[in-house]
């Protein structure tokens, strides 16, 4: 990842790079801000209830998309950018890889939820819709070869697009009192309208869908190099959905929607530790190269920067939780409060590991990342099964905490490797310094 990395920039002019960090920063606020607008909106007008089914038919479908391979992303754009003149084959290749993986994905979500699953018929319906339109992330190759060539901008385009019309879906199905279902629509809508446009961008920058073609040499190269990501994929899939759909199986429909209210407020804050990240990356690395003093103190610095933007989003989130629900999404959902002043937590060590990711692949340990992943989902199912049938979605709200402390933070104590992650980190959260 670092000599990718270190290509681009050799490559590609630092204005070039900040741009294109700009462009994705953009499209992260967007759709944060107003996916988590329409969000609140569409939450209020479906109850917990409906929100709650909806939201267990998006977890469940997001189990089997990770066969898809969208963590194929790195591999894939490392060899477009050592091997542009095999554009055609590498894009033929990923292309099929990734349609291969949808329909896979797409058989084993419908059948499972058709076969084995005693959900109402209405969760099934949206599975089956929502499942549908995963297919067409395939096209999602043209976005890596954007991100080869940063030229982010293009993808960025064709992204926003299809999440402002689907958000658009979803504001006239509430103002229209449509059903649940229709909310699936907009979803599955959403991927399809954006390969639409990747294919219209793509056409727009002169290449052609037309000369793709497949190799097995290099679906055989992509395939083995991409598997240790597609497993660390699945397994944080299962890691970030597994409370989701144990709630709504375990419990009931309106518990999984005020659990999912309640996560929905921290999850989308993650997009500002990422943006700082992405911003000083490459300065950290300019620094590893010339003086390792000064690359041990900048990291500390980030560190100390996760922690004290984590505290100080959590504190006041905590203490004010049901005055917040209440606001934005009325009483019904006042057993979402708990669930966010606990769960809001997680903001700490989800920050810390955000910067801490950039250490590992700095000092290429990345092969860490599923292991740690494999720990925190571990720990997650097991506690889960569990604390979800005594302690309701408080249970399952301090098992995330846990389990995400463990598999971003703890489990660095682990490993030798990985032992100087841990002690700068628990610096920063002891001492936390970014000054001086």
């Amino acid at each position: 990842m670092l000599k990718h990395y270190l290509n681009i920039l050799k490559q590609k002019s630092v204005k070039r790079l900040a741009v294109n960090s700009i462009w994705l920063t953009a499209d992260n606020a967007l759709r944060i801000f107003a996916g988590f607008f329409v969000g609140v909106w569409v939450a209020r007008f479906l109850g917990p209830d409906n929100f709650g089914q909806w939201s267990y038919a998006l977890s469940y479908v997001s189990i089997f998309a990770v066969l898809i391979g969208s963590s194929l992303n790195n591999v894939v754009v490392r060899e477009l950018v050592k091997f542009p003149k095999k554009r055609n084959k590498i894009l033929g290749s990923s292309f099929v890889l990734k349609f291969s993986g949808a329909i896979i994905a797409f058989l084993l979500s419908v059948f499972s939820i058709y076969l084995f699953s005693h959900q109402a018929n209405s969760i099934k319906l949206m599975v089956l819709i929502v499942a549908s339109g995963t297919i067409f992330q395939s096209f999602e190759v043209i976005n890596y070869w954007f991100e080869s060539r940063v030229e982010s901008n293009y993808a960025v385009i064709a992204r926003s697009i299809a999440f402002i019309v689907s958000n658009l879906l979803k504001i006239f199905f509430v103002l229209s009192h449509y059903s649940i279902v229709w909310f699936a629509v907009a979803s599955a809508a959403e991927i399809f309208i954006c390969a639409i446009a990747y294919l219209s961008v793509y056409k727009a920058s002169k290449r052609k869908i037309l000369g793709w073609r497949f190799d097995k040499k290099v679906t055989k190269k992509i395939f083995l190099a991409g598997l240790p990501l597609i497993i660390a994929g699945i397994l944080a899939t299962v890691y970030s959905t597994a409370d989701k759909i144990l709630v709504g199986s375990f419990i009931n429909d309106a518990a999984l929607g005020n659990y999912s209210v309640g996560t929905m407020l921290t999850n989308s804050w993650s997009f500002i530790a990422t943006a700082i990240t992405i911003s000083v990356y490459p300065s950290i690395i300019y620094t590893k190269l010339n003086s390792v003093h000064l690359y041990e103190r900048r990291m500390k610095k980030l560190y100390s920067l996760m922690v004290i933007m984590a505290i100080f989003m959590s504190l006041p989130i905590s203490v004010f939780s049901h005055q917040i629900i209440y606001f934005l999404y009325g009483p019904k959902y006042d057993s979402a409060a708990i669930v966010l002043s606990i769960y809001v937590w997680t903001a700490v060590p989800a920050f810390l590991d955000i910067a801490g990711q950039k250490w590992l692949f700095a000092e290429n340990l990345q092969k860490y990342l599923p292991i740690k992943t494999l720990i925190g989902s571990t720990v997650s199912i097991v506690l889960n099964l569990i604390f979800i049938p005594k302690y309701g979605v408080v249970g399952a709200a301090f098992v995330a905490l846990l389990s995400i402390s463990i598999a971003t933070y703890f489990s660095n104590a682990f490993f030798k490797e990985t032992r100087p992650l841990f002690r700068a980190q628990t610096l920063a959260i002891i001492k936390p310094r970014i000054l001086g």
